[in-house]
């Protein structure tokens, strides 16, 4: 092969491979775009739930057709868990007070314990919220009511 010739094909391979890697790099850009945009819009949902248990009017909005607006209320309504990485004292649990309107009762047991006293659908999410907070990975929590 010749010098002239064994320079353009350098440079055609320098050139497939330049093309090869914008190419790749353009394919991940558009997939954490992707990701960016679930995230975006995961956040939106959960601000949307967020609201319409105390928002008649949005939630008269986005009811199903035949169905009360408070009970769409009382169906959307969002239940947040935050972990504070430590145990209450039994002096803090003594201080929680609740609205008696909205709770009749409320308990700290083991997950065990819980088991034998919730029903089995209702136990399986606990269960997933409690992997999910030891770092054992996300889990989607759906109910049909």
């Amino acid at each position: 092969m010749k010098l002239p010739t064994a320079v353009l094909a350098a440079g055609a391979a320098v050139a497939l491979v330049a093309a090869t890697v914008g190419a790749a790099r353009l394919r991940q850009g558009a997939r954490h775009q992707a990701e960016r945009n679930e995230a975006i819009l995961a956040g939106n949902q959960i601000d949307w739930l967020a609201q319409v248990p105390t928002t008649p009017d949005l939630a008269e909005n986005w009811k199903p057709e035949g169905m009360e607006t408070e009970e769409y209320m009382r169906l959307t309504s969002v239940t947040l868990l935050v972990d504070g990485a430590r145990a209450l004292t039994a002096e803090q649990l003594g201080r929680i007070r609740l609205d008696p309107a909205e709770h009749d009762l409320w308990a700290v047991h083991d997950l065990a314990t819980w088991q034998e006293l919730m029903a089995p659908r209702a136990f399986a999410r606990l269960d997933a919220i409690e992997r999910a907070r030891r770092g054992e990975g996300p889990a989607c929590l759906i109910t049909h009511t």
